[in-house]
């Protein structure tokens, strides 16, 4: 019976079984692993909430302002309105006399 190549090739290799049993002082740095990755998923996570945070308070902020403005030009335009209005009903009254 000839000698396979394969099986000494593949002998070390673990197999699924071997993969689901380790030994707990390995289990632990994967589990330390997974723990520092969550963390830093989370950390990551909480600075997009910050950025968010800021980007909608600018936004705000900006509105804030562009309402500011637009109070003031349109009281200016109210003010034009009634000064328009004056001068053409002092218009209209000297045209009647």
């Amino acid at each position: 019976m000839p000698h396979s190549s394969h099986g000494s090739r593949f002998s070390n290799s673990p197999t699924p079984y071997q993969h689901q049993h380790l030994d707990p002082n390995q289990q632990a740095p994967l589990q330390i692993g997974q723990e520092q990755q969550k963390e830093a998923q989370r950390l990551a996570t909480l600075a997009q909430i910050e950025e968010m945070r800021l980007l909608i308070l600018g936004m705000d902020q900006r509105l804030g302002v562009r309402e500011d403005k637009l109070t003031k030009t349109l009281e200016r335009a109210e003010n034009e309105g009634r000064k328009y209005e004056t001068a053409a009903a002092a218009v209209a009254a000297a045209v009647r006399t």
